[in-house]
């Protein structure tokens, strides 16, 4: 049941590119599913994901940024947060923690 919530919680992200005419830019847009900080930090523990970084945002709204992981099994989830609000960016599987010295 627990896996069944937070697929809904997760699935329902779509992400969308969009090409600007200003510099030449480039824009990727998500439509995020956000919930109570609360209800996204138990999910994500109950996948016995913790958050491994952190880090705040350069936005005007003082966001914070973080990602969360299960080392043992690779799974991470991308978590935007602003108070009480968080939104799930991104998830996925196979996490590889890379050593900075490291040439890739």
């Amino acid at each position: 049941m627990k896996k069944l919530l937070l697929l809904l919680v997760i699935l329902p992200m779509f992400c969308l590119a969009q090409s600007s005419t200003k510099k030449n830019q480039e824009a990727i847009l998500i439509k995020a599913q956000c919930y109570s900080t609360d209800v996204i930090a138990k999910q994500l523990l109950a996948l016995k994901e913790q958050p491994l970084i952190m880090g705040k945002v350069g936005d005007t709204a003082n966001s914070v940024m973080s990602l969360w992981t299960n080392l043992k099994t690779g799974s991470w989830t991308l978590v935007a947060s602003k108070g009480d609000t968080s939104c799930v960016l991104g998830n996925g599987f196979d996490l590889t923690l890379i050593d900075p010295g490291e040439v890739i």
